[in-house]
């Protein structure tokens, strides 16, 4: 396996070498480094990049929180401390409803998630790309990412009119941060496509501005799985939601 983040990368992280050769310390005791690419790393960046977040500042706090039903965040809590062996800080009901908040408080581990790829703060105000070591992955590691992100931010497929609708994938920036939207969104598509999948192409709909509470404009763009019965086979069988119910409603897109 390949490692994605040293010793050397991480300690160069910290201005104050003492803390961080000290951070480094608790990485070795706990064997989180070298850190080496692997399937589930690369899902859990698919969730922080898709309803996921890290916090903003590397330096003043360091949490990172997962968002969604309790299914989705009981297995993530599972799997973070069986391969980490690092536990929640909270795990609570989100102020505004609808789904629960699974809150970690690790500035070690927020240091080592920004190495391997992930955007800090607000994603809709920043640019991001799929890291080289998920591009240039296997293909477990590809499609666990693309499970990962696919099951937080696509469409649940649907049917309308004897046809099947809603594998339709997108995501919003401001105007400044579109063109960046546009490379990442293909980027997801190249790697659909080394799954032999078929999409359409990416369009920024500049006709849908939507103005935030804080001042900000944001455009979506949005890309959509082509939904012929052997795309959607192909989808189901190769890559998939890493979501027990999404799958379900996929599947019964095949019979």
């Amino acid at each position: 396996m390949t490692i994605i983040v040293s010793k050397k990368e991480f300690l160069d992280t910290y201005k104050k070498k003492f803390w961080g050769y000290k951070a480094l310390d608790v990485c070795i005791d706990n064997k989180w480094l070298p850190l080496k690419a692997t399937p589930f790393l690369a899902s859990i960046v698919g969730r922080l990049m898709g309803d996921g977040n890290l916090s903003k500042s590397r330096t003043v706090g360091g949490d990172f929180k997962f968002y969604g039903n309790n299914s989705k965040l009981d297995k993530i809590k599972f799997d973070l401390k069986k391969h980490f062996g690092i536990i929640p800080y909270s795990y609570y009901p989100h102020p505004k409803g609808g789904c629960y908040i699974l809150r970690y408080n690790n500035a070690i581990f927020s240091r080592i998630f920004e190495l391997v790829g992930v955007p800090r703060g607000d994603k809709i105000l920043t640019s991001f790309e799929v890291p080289d070591w998920i591009m240039q992955g296997t293909k477990e590691i590809k499609k666990s990412f693309l499970g990962a992100i696919f099951a937080d931010e696509m469409g649940r497929p649907y049917k309308h009119n004897k046809s099947w609708k809603g594998l339709e994938f997108g995501m919003s920036k401001i105007k400044s941060k579109s063109k960046c939207l546009i490379f990442f969104l293909n980027q997801l598509k190249t790697l659909l496509n080394y799954f032999e999948i078929t999409s359409s192409k990416t369009i920024l709909r500049k006709n849908r501005p939507y103005s935030r509470k804080d001042g900000h404009v944001t455009y979506p763009a949005r890309f959509y799985l082509h939904t012929n019965l052997a795309n959607r086979s192909k989808f189901y069988f190769n890559v998939g939601f890493d979501d027990k119910t999404k799958q379900k409603l996929l599947y019964s897109s095949l019979k």
